[in-house]
Protein backbone atom coordinates (compact mmCIF):
# COMPACT_ATOMS: atom_id res chain seq x y z
CA UNK A 1 0.00 0.00 0.00
CA UNK A 2 2.11 3.23 -1.28
CA UNK A 3 1.56 6.92 -0.94
CA UNK A 4 -1.97 8.35 -2.04
CA UNK A 5 -2.54 11.88 -1.73
CA UNK A 6 -5.68 13.47 -2.80
CA UNK A 7 -5.92 17.38 -3.68
CA UNK A 8 -9.82 17.65 -3.41
CA UNK A 9 -9.63 16.53 0.38
CA UNK A 10 -6.59 18.56 1.23
CA UNK A 11 -8.67 21.76 -0.42
CA UNK A 12 -11.68 20.41 1.94
CA UNK A 13 -9.66 20.35 4.93
CA UNK A 14 -8.05 23.89 4.23
CA UNK A 15 -11.67 24.82 3.54
CA UNK A 16 -12.54 23.51 6.95
CA UNK A 17 -9.79 25.06 8.68
CA UNK A 18 -10.45 28.66 7.38
CA UNK A 19 -14.14 28.02 8.20
CA UNK A 20 -13.47 26.65 12.00
CA UNK A 21 -10.89 30.06 12.18
CA UNK A 22 -13.61 32.39 11.21
CA UNK A 23 -15.85 30.87 13.77
CA UNK A 24 -13.29 30.75 16.76
CA UNK A 25 -12.85 34.27 16.08
CA UNK A 26 -16.04 34.92 16.05
CA UNK A 27 -16.86 33.51 18.95
CA UNK A 28 -13.24 35.25 20.48
CA UNK A 29 -14.56 38.29 18.94
CA UNK A 30 -17.62 38.51 21.49
CA UNK A 31 -16.21 37.35 24.52
CA UNK A 32 -13.31 39.90 23.80
CA UNK A 33 -16.30 42.55 23.96
CA UNK A 34 -17.88 41.01 27.38
CA UNK A 35 -14.31 41.50 28.97
CA UNK A 36 -13.70 44.66 27.52
CA UNK A 37 -17.27 45.77 29.35
CA UNK A 38 -16.46 44.40 32.33
CA UNK A 39 -13.34 45.63 32.77
CA UNK A 40 -14.99 49.20 31.70
CA UNK A 41 -17.75 48.56 34.76
CA UNK A 42 -17.84 51.12 37.33
CA UNK A 43 -17.79 48.21 39.93
CA UNK A 44 -14.91 48.64 42.23
CA UNK A 45 -14.26 46.62 45.68
CA UNK A 46 -10.58 44.01 46.09
CA UNK A 47 -12.92 41.53 44.85
CA UNK A 48 -13.69 43.29 41.46
CA UNK A 49 -10.29 44.86 40.96
CA UNK A 50 -8.60 41.40 41.14
CA UNK A 51 -11.04 39.74 38.75
CA UNK A 52 -10.77 42.49 36.67
CA UNK A 53 -6.78 42.25 36.67
CA UNK A 54 -6.71 38.74 36.37
CA UNK A 55 -9.38 39.04 32.92
CA UNK A 56 -6.89 41.81 31.96
CA UNK A 57 -3.58 39.75 32.08
CA UNK A 58 -5.02 36.06 30.99
CA UNK A 59 -7.86 36.03 28.92
CA UNK A 60 -6.20 39.15 26.83
CA UNK A 61 -3.06 37.37 25.56
CA UNK A 62 -5.42 34.22 25.39
CA UNK A 63 -7.74 35.64 23.24
CA UNK A 64 -5.00 36.99 21.05
CA UNK A 65 -3.12 33.29 21.01
CA UNK A 66 -6.53 32.05 20.06
CA UNK A 67 -6.74 34.24 17.25
CA UNK A 68 -3.03 33.89 16.39
CA UNK A 69 -3.12 29.98 16.37
CA UNK A 70 -6.04 29.67 14.15
CA UNK A 71 -4.38 32.54 11.60
CA UNK A 72 -1.46 29.78 11.57
CA UNK A 73 -3.33 26.89 11.11
CA UNK A 74 -4.88 28.23 8.29
CA UNK A 75 -2.10 29.56 6.69
CA UNK A 76 -0.34 26.13 7.12
CA UNK A 77 -3.72 23.93 5.46
CA UNK A 78 -2.88 26.76 2.46
CA UNK A 79 0.59 26.61 2.36
CA UNK A 80 0.87 22.96 2.46
CA UNK A 81 -1.51 22.56 -0.59
CA UNK A 82 0.33 25.66 -2.86
CA UNK A 83 3.43 24.15 -2.17
CA UNK A 84 2.30 20.33 -3.18
CA UNK A 85 0.38 21.28 -6.04
CA UNK A 86 3.84 23.64 -7.10
CA UNK A 87 6.46 20.80 -6.81
CA UNK A 88 4.47 17.57 -6.96
CA UNK A 89 1.46 17.85 -8.98
CA UNK A 90 -2.10 19.40 -9.07
CA UNK A 91 -3.82 16.19 -9.34
CA UNK A 92 -4.43 13.11 -7.02
CA UNK A 93 -1.61 11.08 -6.32
CA UNK A 94 -1.70 7.09 -6.11
CA UNK A 95 2.18 5.39 -6.15
CA UNK A 96 0.73 1.79 -6.61
CA UNK A 97 -0.88 3.36 -9.84
CA UNK A 98 2.40 5.43 -10.52
CA UNK A 99 4.27 1.94 -9.90
CA UNK A 100 2.09 0.05 -11.85
CA UNK A 101 2.17 2.27 -15.00
CA UNK A 102 6.17 2.50 -14.47
CA UNK A 103 6.26 -1.59 -14.50
CA UNK A 104 3.57 -1.78 -17.79
CA UNK A 105 6.14 0.53 -19.41
CA UNK A 106 9.04 -1.39 -18.57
Amino acid sequence: MGLKFYVSEAQARASQASQLTNQANQAITALQASIRLFLSAPLSSKAYDSAKNYFMVAYTPLCQSAIMTGEALENAHKKFLSEYQGTVSGIDTDEDLILEEINLSS
